[in-house]
Order: structure tokens, then sequence, then C-alpha cells
């Protein structure tokens, strides 16, 4: 009776380790299928195509997750993230779009996100991965970067973005752009440094162009040393709108922000624009986008405008219906229009 007992718990146990075995196995091939139908994005260090020195528009994702499988990362866009970059593709014909995700897992699936897909569809749209490390080898912040005081911040990604725009700005020259804009022109006809003031107080990193030419170089190291010098990582606007803030004061030899850009050839090879240009719609007056009854004044107000700041830390909550009537629908309908048709307007 013993002997029939043990012969069974030795056969239950045998059982039981080959069925593990066999889930392992078929888990294996079903990660190794998923793999196979995705493509790993090449680093934007180390790709074929690299960025035309000055001549290329960026955007970075650092809100980025991994995968189920802590293997891989799949990418994805907002509506909103997807409308920003069709609308600087739309616009800029002539640029190459660089859309920069950080991490060196990043994989785009088989069954790719259907706003990824559409805005593979515009041919000056590239998505790249990033490694923190390697993309600051070599440049003047890449011992500040190994004492680790960015990754104690109170605000880490958003602190990392604001890391990420000056160094890609020091190695390529071009035009940063935050993932909460949509483009409304051709972004070709501002000056080659150019930077725009959000209201008397500040000047914000949202838009940020730099020409790659010994001003421009000069311009981009002046941002790396100030956020290397002056990092705060308590602050949330410290170490964005700060550092363009100081440097162009330093640069047009006033702190008195309006005279910076009401007398902007006082400046040493930076032009700060006027609201008007990127913050037609203040942050304190985010809602204006949404209201019905804002419309009008609103589109005025961007008229001139190279770009609609959204301000989607306040506004992220705030979803377009199909009946909506604002000024966000008009822009949107306007300059994301595959995007828009898409998601049949509700953004």
């Amino acid at each position: 009776m013993n002997n029939r007992l043990g012969r069974r718990k030795i056969l239950f146990i045998f059982v039981t380790i080959l069925l593990f075995f066999v889930h392992e196995y078929f888990r294996d091939l079903k990660e190794a299928k998923e793999l196979s139908e995705t493509r790993q994005l090449e680093d934007i260090l180390l790709s074929n195509q690299m960025p035309a020195p000055g001549r290329s528009i960026f955007f970075i994702e650092t809100l980025f997750q991994p995968s189920a499988n802590h293997k891989s990362r799949s990418l994805e866009l907002s509506p909103r993230q997807a409308c920003a970059i069709e609308s600087a593709a739309l616009h800029n014909r002539n640029s190459e779009v660089f859309v920069l995700f950080v991490g060196s897992t990043a994989r785009i699936p088989g069954d790719a996100h259907p706003l990824i897909e559409i805005i593979s569809s515009y041919v000056n749209v590239h998505f790249r991965s990033l490694d923190i490390w390697s993309y600051a080898a070599g440049t003047p912040l890449e011992s500040w970067l190994k004492k680790g005081d960015l990754f104690t911040s109170k605000y880490l990604f958003s602190h990392l973005s604001d890391f990420l725009r000056f160094l890609t700005l020091y190695r390529f020259g071009g035009v940063y752009l935050d993932m909460d804009v949509v483009v409304l022109q051709t972004l070709d006809r501002l000056p080659p440094n150019c930077v725009g003031a959000e209201d008397s107080g500040s000047i914000n990193s949202a838009v940020i162009k730099i020409a790659a030419t010994s001003t421009g170089r000069k311009i981009a190291k002046l941002f790396l040393y100030d956020l290397r010098d002056n990092f705060n990582g308590s602050l949330w606007g410290n170490n964005g709108p700060g550092v363009v803030t100081r440097v162009s004061q330093k640069l047009c030899k006033t702190h008195e922000i309006p005279r910076i850009y009401l007398r902007y050839s006082r400046c040493s090879g930076i032009r700060v624009f006027s609201p008007s240009a990127f913050y037609a719609v203040h942050w304190s007056k985010w809602q204006d986008f949404f209201d019905s009854d804002k419309l009008e004044k609103t589109m005025v107000a961007m008229e001139h405008s190279y770009v609609a700041h959204v301000w989607n830390h306040m506004s992220k909550n705030w979803i377009l219906t199909a009946t909506s009537k604002n000024a966000y629908r008009k822009i949107t309908e306007k300059n994301c229009p595959r995007i828009y048709k898409a998601l049949g307007g509700v953004l």
C-alpha cells in the first residue's frame, strides 16, 4: 500500500514538472513569435539616417512604459501626441521629423498601434530610440549625469525631458517641440536661433530652434552649462523654462523680458519672440481652447502664431466630443487631418 502511494506521489511530481516545462516551452515560443513580428527601433546615434544638422524637428517621449513581459517596449502615442507629430510633418515637408523614445529596447509591434500607422504614412517621420548614457557621452553633461542628481528629481520625467531637449539641440541643432503643441505653419520661416516668451516673467522651452552653426553651438552650450550649474530637482520649471530664461537674459543683457522681445536686435545671436508666436493662449487661460464661446477670440489671438500650445499638463483630461465647437477642434481638423479623421474628431 505504501509503495503504491509512493509511486503515485512520484508520478504526480513528474507530471507536474513535465507540465511546467511544457508551459514554459510554449510561452517561450509565443514570446519568440511576438518578437519576430516586431521591429526594434534604431538608436538615434547608430541609425543609417542621421538627423541633418539644423534641418530636423525633434519630439521626445520620456513617459515610456515597458510591455508586460519586461523584455521590450511597445510604442504607443496618445491622440494629442500623434496630432502634434502629424502637424509638424504636414507643414514641414522639407524637414525630417524625429520622434525619440527613451529606452534601448523600444519596438514597433507587427500589429502596430493605429496612430503609429497613421503617423508612419508621412515619409518624413522617423521613430528612434535613445539611450541616455550614450546620448550624454562626450558632451558637457556626461560627468554631471553620472553624479545622479537627475534621478533624484521630484519631477523625474519632466526634468529628463528638459535634459534631453538641450542635449538634442547641442548634438544636432534644429527645432525641438513639446508633444502638446499643434504646428500651424511651416517653421522654416523662424530665424536660426530662437525661443518664445510665455509672458512678461518667463521664456518657455516648449519650442526652441538652434542653428547648426558656431553661434547656435555657443547658445546650445550655454543651455547645457546652465542646466548643469543651476539644476534643481525640487522646482518643476527651473530646468526647462528656467534655463532658457536665464540664458536669454544673459545674451540680451537684461532681466526685463518684455524689453528682450521688443528690442531683440540687442541680443547676442538669439531671437526671443513675444508670446503671440508660440504661447498666444496663456497657461492660465488654457480652457479658452475648449470653450465654444471663446472660439473666435482664441483664433484671432493665434492668427500669426507658429504653433498652438495646449498646455497638456492642465488640459489632458479635456476630450473633444463629436459635437464640440471650439478652437482646439478647428486647429486639429486643419493641422492634423489624418489623425482627426481617424478619430472622428474625438481628440
